[in-house]
């Protein structure tokens, strides 16, 4: 990887799961795509009108039966999306100038998540997901809307391609293997490197919304139906 930050979470999840000498037992593996809806602070748009999709890798590992460590990694499309907005009480010429902003990165994720609602066999239906999100741009595409025909000049030398920040997921279990999810992320760095003439801000904040399966059964029920043999 060639962000150290993303190469620590990594590594350091690893060594936590392979610590256990029943982590083998305790690994799940899935896959999950959906849809972001994402907006930018500081591109004087206002509204989540940027949408893009998202999609990777997950690896759970089971702390207990309620109870996971989580590590994602794969791909999102976030942004701003300029829809003809207009600034009615427009105070300086900068006010008139509007960024849209489609922006494509490898995304990392590492949490702990909490289920909760157990049913009478024990399948939990409903858990929240919290920990951090690194982003890395690959693609970072821009377009200025100049509605007063002023212009401005936008350097992408001054940008950032990292994000990070803290995202919340809530989940519900469907089945053992499928899993719905709504999150949301706020990235708690600025992107803007150095101030500009009319941008001085740039984080994004996105709506998630998707869907998961479970290559593997989950440990729990693994745990479940040999308890079960035993008592047989």
């Amino acid at each position: 990887m060639k962000h150290p930050i993303l190469s620590t979470l990594l590594i350091f999840f690893l060594h936590f799961a392979g610590s256990n000498l029943s982590a083998q037992n305790r690994f799940n593996i899935g896959v999950d795509f959906g849809i972001i809806n994402s907006q930018f602070d500081g591109d004087k748009l206002f509204g989540f009108n940027k949408y893009g999709l998202t999609g990777g890798l997950q690896v759970h590992y089971s702390i207990s039966n309620t109870s996971e460590l989580r590590f994602d990694l794969g791909y999102m499309n976030i942004g701003s999306n300029y829809a003809n907005e207009t600034r009615p009480n427009v105070i300086t010429p900068a006010d008139y100038t509007l960024l849209s902003i489609n922006m494509q990165a490898a995304s990392s994720f590492i949490g702990i998540t909490q289920k909760f609602r157990p049913t009478p066999s024990g399948y939990r239906t409903f858990g929240v997901t919290a920990g951090l999100r690194i982003a890395r741009a690959f693609t970072f595409d821009t377009q200025i809307h100049n509605v007063g025909n002023i212009p401005f000049e936008f350097d992408r030398q001054n940008i950032s391609s990292t994000t990070y920040g803290p995202d919340i997921k809530f989940e519900w279990y469907l089945t053992p293997k499928i899993t719905a999810q709504a999150s949301v992320y706020f990235s708690i760095n600025n992107m803007v490197l150095n101030e500009e003439n009319f941008v001085s801000v740039l984080r994004p904040y996105f709506f998630g919304y998707s869907a998961s399966y479970l290559l593997s059964k989950p440990s729990i029920f693994k745990m479940r139906k040999k308890k079960k043999r035993r008592r047989r």
